[in-house]
């Protein structure tokens, strides 16, 4: 139904299928919750119908508010009402236009803010396979009425930031905040709990140099904080960080991109990989909250690196 959805611009009322209804994982989730939400939609409310995308966000928002006396749906008129407007807009960055949805929490002066096609998965032809709806919403909400465990992702080694910001959504669906920062002239952000290098073009400095930044690294995972490296094919060696992986984890990086069966695959060449997720062990904890989803959200890996395990190496390190 998504993808007729989306190419057709149908659209039919399932709210008795379940399709814009919450799961009992979210009631779990949000059985402690008393504090005030708003879903702050840009349209007005009674035009929200007449678009595909916001035509299954709203309901949902609707869903909420009829199952939670704390939460609300409410209207901002992005144009007239400008202080208002510039207040969302200080501290997150972000542009307010029609196709914003703001979730606000008052009491603690926090909020996020979302455009529509957020709340929409999408295939590598750019076509709608799924609604993460509920998982935006409720993620929102423990987001703002919580306190979070922060992933910070370094930014000084000519890093793809901006085409990880799948990866932060990820993170911060899961309950964590995200920050950028300067391994090499900023200290380790206060509260962090993963350091994440997504697609780094240039070395890290080692050895030998005034700042070295495997010494921050070595320290931040002695107290038991964790790195997690994004390596992209045909980027070209980093002997450094490459020296620092094999080192302490026996991981060789290869300059190969991984490429699957047509089966697995959303691409002709293979290289777009429809990953499955882990439900034990390492990572399912980060990925509990997404497989618990009515509409579970694909995870696509594409022109990866591969990497193999050098021979000798202690397995236990490998994790």
């Amino acid at each position: 139904f998504s993808v007729l959805c989306t190419r057709y611009a149908l659209y039919a009322d399932m709210t008795t299928t379940g399709y814009y209804g919450i799961s009992d994982r979210t009631r779990e989730l949000l059985a402690d919750v008393d504090d005030e939400i708003k879903f702050i939609f840009c349209t007005p409310l009674d035009k929200l119908s007449d678009n595909t995308t916001s035509s299954m966000i709203y309901p949902l928002a609707q869903a909420y508010a009829a199952e939670y006396d704390n939460i609300s749906c409410d209207y901002l008129n992005y144009e007239t009402e400008t202080a208002r407007t510039q207040s969302y807009m200080i501290t997150s960055g972000s542009t307010i236009n029609a196709k914003t949805v703001i979730v606000d929490c008052p009491a603690r002066n926090s909020y996020r803010v979302y455009s529509w096609d957020s709340f929409i998965a999408y295939d590598t032809d750019g076509y709608q396979y799924g609604f993460n709806g509920e998982l935006k919403f409720t993620s929102a909400i423990l987001q703002l009425t919580g306190e979070h465990p922060v992933v910070a992702f370094t930014k000084n080694h000519s890093e793809d930031i901006t085409g990880a910001a799948a990866l932060m959504s990820l993170f911060e669906n899961a309950g964590y905040d995200t920050v950028t920062f300067d391994l090499t002239s900023e200290p380790i952000p206060d509260g962090t709990r993963i350091i994440v290098t997504f697609d780094p073009r240039t070395d890290f400095i080692g050895m030998g140099a005034e700042q070295n930044e495997f010494e921050k690294l070595n320290a931040f995972t002695a107290d038991y904080g964790h790195l997690m490296v994004f390596l992209s094919a045909g980027r070209g060696t980093l002997p450094e960080l490459y020296s620092y992986l094999y080192e302490h984890w026996y991981i060789e990086p290869s300059n190969y991109t991984v490429s699957d069966t047509a089966q697995n695959s959303l691409s002709a060449d293979g290289r777009a990989i429809s990953a499955t997720y882990v439900t034990d062990g390492v990572g399912a904890g980060l990925t509990k909250t997404l497989r618990s989803m009515q509409s579970t959200p694909r995870a696509l890996v594409e022109n990866s690196l591969a990497l193999s395990l050098a021979p000798g190496a202690q397995t236990e390190n490998s994790s």
